[in-house]
């Protein structure tokens, strides 16, 4: 009820400040902060949530929309690889206890498409059931399978836990041998795409990205970091800033400096060392009295070298990831 309660006031001081905004200004930072706990400085605008206030019981729809292109550039020729990636997950507060969260991320759906020079290749969970396909049959079982999200109310992942079970009950449900090697390699491609460092990125998105200090609209806060993209880790170091509030809506927007770890990428079947920077612009929309995230848009391009065969190769990494998300 106190969260209903502190979502209400919100949605009124909103109405309130529509007819008069600047003069309604600072007043309504100062509410928000006492809500949310933070504070504001005179009549710079509005304070950001610190902390997530999830009810439990709560339904959200998240679509999960990634783009991946790698070109690779030999003496002989140039190689493009890509893949596009949608992952539909029901994400479902279930218990709310000592600030933290359980969640229940249920998989709705998982379509997968690669192009490999000439060779292309499309996998539907929605197939599943009739696919000769046996990575395609294992997407079919994962249908309808959850993982469960340990989350702190700052917005942190402490631990994701029924990969295991979910992997067993699949390879059980297909009649896929325990070895076969195309299980072998579906299981490392659904770490990397759907995996709990993917998992974290996804749900941090939110309270998650913010300092532990009041937030007004305009100010800038930096963070240092590793990320994963397309399967590579990199040392991130980003300025976010707090865009606007408008409606109970955070806009917040990012850029990022990337340079790659001392680890190998996986490309074209091979392990190669790697050499590259590059930057990310990102967008993110959040909803103030919740923390839930409601959209996100991150593009991101790296360039560099790569170490194969004895040889330095060229090569440039571009993603995009899209996430929307709606109230169920």
């Amino acid at each position: 009820m106190k969260y209903l309660f502190g979502g209400l006031m919100v949605m009124a001081l909103l109405a309130a400040c529509k007819n008069d905004k600047q003069e309604k200004k600072g007043y309504f930072a100062t509410k928000l902060a006492n809500i949310f706990g933070g504070g504001s400085s005179g009549d710079s605008a509005i304070v950001a949530p610190l902390t997530l206030h999830y009810k439990v019981g709560a339904k959200m729809y998240y679509t999960i929309s990634s783009e991946d292109e790698t070109t690779v550039e030999t003496s002989a020729k140039t190689v493009k690889n890509s893949s596009k990636t949608t992952i539909g997950l029901v994400y479902e507060v279930v218990k709310d206890s000592a600030n933290q969260y359980l969640l229940k991320l249920t998989f709705d759906k998982l379509h997968f498409s690669k192009k490999k020079e000439d060779v292309e290749q499309d996998l539907d969970a929605d197939n599943g059931k009739v696919s000769i396909d046996p990575t395609e049959r294992v997407l079919g079982g994962m249908k309808g399978t959850s993982l469960w999200v340990t989350m702190t109310s700052k917005g942190k992942v402490l631990k994701v836990d029924g990969y295991k079970s979910m992997s067993d009950s699949l390879l059980n449900a297909t009649g896929i041998a325990a070895n076969s090697q195309e299980v072998a390699l579906f299981q490392t491609q659904m770490e990397k795409l759907v995996g709990e460092e993917f998992m974290k990125s996804i749900l941090e998105q939110g309270a998650g990205l913010f300092p532990d200090k009041a937030i007004n609209e305009g100010e800038t806060w930096n963070r240092k970091e590793t990320q994963t993209i397309s399967g590579l880790k990199v040392n991130a170091s980003t300025t976010y800033k707090l865009k606007s509030i408008d409606d109970g809506i955070i806009t917040m927007v990012s850029e990022t400096d990337i340079d790659n770890q001392a680890t190998d990428l996986q490309t074209m079947g091979y392990s190669v060392n790697t050499s590259l920077q590059g930057n990310e612009d990102s967008k993110f929309q959040i909803e103030s009295a919740t923390g839930f995230l409601v959209n996100s848009r991150q593009e991101s391009t790296l360039k560099g070298t790569i170490q194969m065969m004895g040889q330095e190769i060229p090569i440039k990494i571009k993603s995009i990831k899209e996430v929307a998300t709606r109230k169920m």
